[in-house]
C-alpha cells in the first residue's frame, strides 16, 4: 500500500512543482487533497512538543525575534522580492500558543484558507522525503512600505493573489495590557473625531432620546429619560447577538427594581463587558435594548413603541460597540485567549535606526466589520448604518467606523465599496441598491422582523430624499428597482410582502439595472411599461415604514407575452413562445411552486449598453417581469421572476451565446413584443385606457 501510495504522490508531487503558483489553490492537485486525512492526534502532540522551544520574548519568538531584527526587505530595491524564514506550520501554531505576535499573525492568514492544505502537503512532503517547507515572501513597495505572503511549501510566488502589507510607523510606548490598549486607542480615535470629525450629534430635544437609558454611574440603575435634567445628554448603545440562551431582562416585574438597581453580577459577560467599557470611556449611559425595552413574551407593546425608533435612538448615540463575534450574550468582547491577529507592531533597534513595523492584512478592517457573526444579523446591520460611529471587538482585533474614518489597531485604513455604504455625510442619501443587496442576505430569528430591522434606515433616507417607501423600494425609478434578481432560490417564506417587492424573499437579492444615479452606462433605454400606482399597507395603519399587511402595483404596457415552459435548469425556467424557436430563460425569485401554470412576460425596460472603458461593443438588454395570474380576478398577477436577455448574466443554458445571437434574440423578443404582446396584454389585463404611446393595457400585481 505504501508503495503505491508513494508512487501516486511521486506523480503528484511533480504536477504540484511545475503548476502555476498563483493561481494553484483553485487546481485540482490542491482541490483534491481533501480526500487525504491528517491524525489530529499526532499533530497536536507535535505542537505541544514543539512550544517550549519557542522561546518567546517580548511577544515574538526566536525565530520571529531574529527575522524583525535583520528584516530582509531593507537590502531590497523597489519591488525586489526576496524569501524569508522557512515555516512549518506545526511550528507557527507552537510558537502562535506561546504568544508570538509574528506567529499569531501567520496563523491567522493560513487559517483563513489553506492551513489545511499546506498541513497535507507538509505530510506529503515528509513522506516522500522531501525537506521543503513554506516560507515567507516579501516584496518591497516603497522605502517604508512592503508587500508579505506565506509561499506555498516547496514553491515561490512573485506575485501572489492574498497578501498582507507592512509598513514603517512612529514607535510609541506599548501597554501590556490587551484590553488597556484597545481602549486607550478608542479614546484617542474618539478624541480625533470629537475634535475633527463632529460625527457625534448633539442632544436636540427629549422627543430624540430613548424612552429609557442605564446610568452606569456608582452602580448600574434604570433611569426614563424624562427625569433627566435638560442639556445634552452622551449615551453609548449596544449592537450584540442575544444567543438562544435565557437571560435576564427588563419586564413589568422587575422595572420599579431595576429603577433604583440592576444587580451587575446578574447580568451576561457581553453586557458587562459593554459596561465596562461605557465607564472607562466616561460615558454616563448606555442603551441596551434587553434592559431599556420591556421583552415581556405576553405584551410586545412597549416593544412595537420602541423598534420604530431605532433610527433616533442609534443615530443619536454618542458610541455605538458591537460585540461581532459573540454567537451568544455569555461570550463577551474579549477573546484574548483564542485571538486571530491581523494586525501587530514590532519594534526595531538595529542598523542605527529605531522604530516599529506595522504588519497587517490588507482587508482586516473589512472583515472585522464585515466577515463576522454579528455582520449576518439583520437588526445589527440597521444599528451600524444609522449610528454616527461604531468601534467593533472580536477575534480579529478592534475596529472604528465613523462618517469620516476607518481605523484598525492604530492604522488608518482606506474605505472599499462596502465600507463605502456607512460613510457618508448626515444629509446624504444612502446608495440603496447596496443598502438592498447586503440587507437581503442578513438573517433573522422571525422574518416578520425583515421590514422592521429595515425601517430606521428606510426612515433616514426618506428624511433626506422624501421618496415615498414601499417595503424595501421606492416609487422614485421604480420601474427600474422592479428588475431585480435572486442569486440564491429559497422557499417562499410567510407573506410579509407584495411579490413586486424584494423583500417577499429570502436570499440574496441584486438589482440587475443601474439604478437612475448610474444610467451614464445605459443608452437609449426605452421603457416599456409605465406605474399608475403603488402602494403598500402599514400592519398598524401608520407608519410606512414598518410591517404591511397588503400592497398592490398598478402597471400599464402595450404588451404581454405568453411563455411556454420547456424545461426547468437550477433556478431557471426555460420558456419559449408559440410563434417563434427563441429560447429564454427566466431566473425565478423562489423555488418553482406552480410549474403547471402559465407564465406571462410583462416588458419593462431595453437598452443598449458599454463597459465603462468602452472596450466591449455596445450591446442590447431587455428586462421584463415573470408573472401568473392570482386568484380569479382579471388582470390580477403574481410576480415569480425575472426574465433577462443580457451579454452580462448569460445563463448556463446557452453559455456559448455570441453578441450576433445575442442581438438575434432581442430583435426576436421584440418582434413578439410588437406583434403577439398586444392581443395577449387585450385578453388578459385588467382593464384598458387611453394612452398615446401605445400602454393602453392596465395589470395589477399583488
Amino acid at each position: 500500500m505504501d508503495h503505491d501510495k508513494r508512487g501516486d504522490w511521486e506523480i503528484w508531487l511533480k504536477e504540484y512543482l511545475e503548476a502555476p503558483v498563483d493561481d494553484i489553490y483553485e487546481l485540482p492537485i490542491i482541490q483534491d487533497l481533501a480526500l487525504d486525512r491528517l491524525d489530529d492526534d499526532d499533530i497536536e502532540l507535535q505542537i505541544q512538543r514543539l512550544m517550549p522551544a519557542a522561546a518567546v520574548k517580548n511577544n515574538f519568538c526566536g525565530k520571529c525575534r531574529g527575522q524583525l531584527a535583520d528584516w530582509p526587505a531593507l537590502g531590497l530595491q523597489e519591488n525586489q522580492v526576496t524569501t524569508g524564514r522557512a515555516l512549518d506550520t506545526k511550528e507557527v501554531e507552537a510558537a502562535s500558543r506561546m504568544g508570538c505576535h509574528f506567529c499569531q499573525f501567520m496563523l491567522s492568514v493560513l487559517s483563513t484558507r489553506c492551513l489545511l492544505q499546506f498541513r497535507i502537503i507538509e505530510a506529503r512532503l515528509s513522506f516522500l522525503g522531501n525537506g521543503a517547507t513554506a516560507s515567507l515572501g516579501i516584496k518591497r513597495k516603497s522605502s517604508d512600505k512592503w508587500e508579505c505572503w506565506i509561499n506555498w511549501p516547496g514553491r515561490f510566488a512573485t506575485e501572489p493573489p492574498e497578501r498582507y502589507e507592512g509598513t514603517e510607523v512612529k514607535d510609541e510606548d506599548e501597554d501590556e495590557d490587551e484590553v488597556g490598549q484597545f481602549l486607550f486607542l478608542l479614546a484617542a480615535w474618539m478624541k480625533q473625531c470629537d475634535e475633527r470629525h463632529k460625527c457625534a450629534v448633539q442632544y436636540k430635544g427629549e422627543s430624540e432620546l430613548p424612552t429609557r437609558l442605564i446610568s452606569v454611574d456608582n452602580g448600574l440603575r434604570l433611569v426614563t429619560t424624562k427625569s433627566l435634567s435638560s442639556g445634552p445628554v452622551k449615551y453609548a448603545t449596544l449592537s450584540y447577538c442575544w444567543g438562544t440562551d435565557d437571560f435576564i431582562k427588563l419586564g413589568q416585574n422587575n422595572i420599579e427594581s431595576f429603577l433604583q438597581d440592576i444587580p451587575a453580577d446578574g447580568l451576561p459577560r457581553t453586557l458587562r463587558d459593554a459596561i465596562e467599557i461605557v465607564q472607562k470611556m466616561g460615558i454616563p449611559y448606555i442603551w441596551i435594548d434587553a434592559l431599556c425595552i420591556i421583552q415581556d413574551e405576553d405584551d410586545y407593546s412597549d416593544w412595537l413603541k420602541e423598534s420604530v425608533r431605532m433610527h433616533q435612538i442609534y443615530g443619536g448615540s454618542y458610541l455605538n460597540i458591537a460585540a461581532t463575534c459573540a454567537k451568544s450574550v455569555d461570550e463577551g468582547f474579549f477573546h484574548t485567549g483564542d485571538r486571530k491577529r491581523f494586525a501587530f507592531l514590532s519594534r526595531f533597534d538595529e542598523h542605527h535606526r529605531k522604530g516599529a513595523y506595522l504588519f497587517f492584512v490588507e482587508n482586516a478592517a473589512t472583515n472585522t466589520i464585515i466577515d463576522t457573526h454579528l455582520s449576518t444579523r439583520a437588526w445589527a446591520f440597521q444599528e451600524r448604518l444609522l449610528a454616527p460611529r461604531t468601534v467593533y471587538f472580536g477575534d480579529r482585533g478592534m475596529a472604528y467606523e465613523c462618517r469620516t474614518d476607518l481605523k484598525f489597531g492604530d492604522l488608518p485604513l482606506p474605505f472599499d465599496s462596502w465600507m463605502a455604504v456607512k460613510v457618508l455625510p448626515p444629509d446624504e442619501p444612502y446608495p440603496w441598491h447596496l443598502i438592498a443587496m447586503i440587507y437581503s442576505e442578513a438573517r433573522l430569528t422571525h422574518g416578520s422582523d425583515f421590514l422592521p430591522a429595515l425601517s430606521g434606515v428606510a426612515k433616514r433616507q426618506h428624511e433626506i430624499t422624501k421618496d415615498t417607501y414601499l417595503a424595501g423600494m421606492w416609487k422614485e425609478g421604480l420601474v427600474r428597482q422592479l428588475c431585480w434578481s435572486r442569486v440564491d432560490v429559497l422557499p417562499r417564506p410567510e407573506w410579509r410582502a407584495p411579490t413586486w417587492c424584494w423583500a417577499s424573499g429570502d436570499g440574496w437579492m441584486l438589482f440587475q439595472i443601474n439604478l437612475p444615479a448610474d444610467e451614464g452606462k445605459a443608452h437609449h433605454s426605452e421603457y416599456h411599461a409605465e406605474v399608475l400606482d403603488a402602494w403598500t399597507r402599514p400592519a398598524d395603519g401608520v407608519d410606512p415604514f414598518g410591517p404591511v399587511v397588503g400592497g398592490e402595483l398598478t402597471l400599464a404596457s402595450a404588451s404581454l407575452i405568453k411563455a411556454n415552459t420547456v424545461g426547468i435548469i437550477e433556478k431557471s425556467v426555460v420558456v419559449g413562445f408559440s410563434t417563434s424557436s427563441v429560447r429564454v430563460s427566466i431566473d425565478m425569485d423562489c423555488e418553482i411552486e406552480e410549474a403547471h401554470e402559465p407564465i406571462y412576460v410583462l416588458p419593462m425596460v431595453s437598452q443598449t449598453v458599454e463597459d465603462e472603458q468602452g472596450t466591449f461593443p455596445k450591446r442590447p438588454e431587455i428586462y421584463g417581469l415573470a408573472l401568473q395570474r392570482s386568484g380569479p380576478r382579471r388582470g390580477h398577477f403574481r410576480r415569480v421572476g425575472i426574465l433577462q436577455i443580457t451579454s452580462w448574466m448569460i445563463n448556463s443554458w446557452n453559455s456559448s451565446l455570441e453578441d450576433q445571437e445575442l442581438e438575434a434574440a432581442c430583435r426576436e423578443l421584440v418582434r413578439i413584443m410588437q406583434e403577439d404582446g398586444p392581443f395577449v396584454a387585450k385578453d388578459m389585463c385588467a382593464r384598458t385606457r387611453e394612452a398615446s404611446d401605445g400602454k393602453c393595457f392596465v395589470f395589477t400585481i399583488e
